[in-house]
């Protein structure tokens, strides 16, 4: 594939990730000494949706759910079409547990413990 077309393709990406979470707040936070750019989805329809569809992602941007009280919601991998790590986080952004799941994954997405917050990225 010629330079060109890779470019343009890459731009296409970019322009479809942006235009998709345009709506979105983003925060940027620090993991294992890397900078993630992750968007804020802080929403029940937000939640519901999170990075399903998603077919592409730059490494260094994912997602966090934020909830207002603690809570053990189950998460799905149903229509993510990327393999992700799900962290969970309490209210002091401690880990509480973490999962790497496949893309597509049937079996639920589920903390031992309860969380405020759960961050996806790619792994």
């Amino acid at each position: 594939m010629c330079y060109a077309i890779k470019i343009f393709i890459f731009v296409i990406f970019l322009l479809l990730s942006i235009t998709m979470f345009d709506h979105y707040n983003r925060i940027k936070v620090a993991i294992n000494d890397k900078i993630y750019h992750l968007f804020v989805s802080d929403t029940p329809e937000k939640r519901r949706i999170g990075l399903s569809r998603i077919k592409n992602l730059r490494k260094d941007q994912g997602m966090i759910f934020i909830f207002k009280d603690l809570c053990t919601n189950k998460f799905t991998m149903k229509n993510t079409y990327i393999p992700l790590k799900i962290i969970f986080l309490d209210e002091d952004y401690g880990i509480v547990d973490q999962h790497d799941c496949k893309p597509n994954q049937r079996d639920s997405i589920t903390s031992r413990k309860p969380y405020k917050y759960v961050i996806e990225i790619q792994k």
